[in-house]
């Protein structure tokens, strides 16, 4: 699922079945030279564990074509997201 875009420069994903959490996902695409930020940064302060917490990422998409494909591609080999 995609966030709302609101004018800003980066999107909030969620991967409501996501197989792994968005930490192991940011270390992942570190791997392959794609940066994006785990959920959990953005969930501060909770009184209980959230799954969901888990299963989003932020990714900024400020970047040229070639860029945000590569890091698209990436995104999607690691989720299943779609097939690319």
């Amino acid at each position: 699922y995609l966030h709302k875009l609101e004018g800003a420069f980066f999107m909030w994903l969620w991967f409501p079945n996501l197989s792994i959490t968005s930490e192991q996902l940011y270390k992942n695409l570190k791997d392959e030279g794609v940066y994006i930020i785990p959920g959990h940064d953005f969930f501060i302060g909770l009184d209980e564990e959230w799954n969901h917490q888990h299963q989003c990422i932020r990714i900024n998409y400020a970047k040229d074509e070639k860029t945000l494909t590569k890091g698209l591609e990436a995104i999607c080999r690691n989720t299943n997201w779609i097939e690319w």
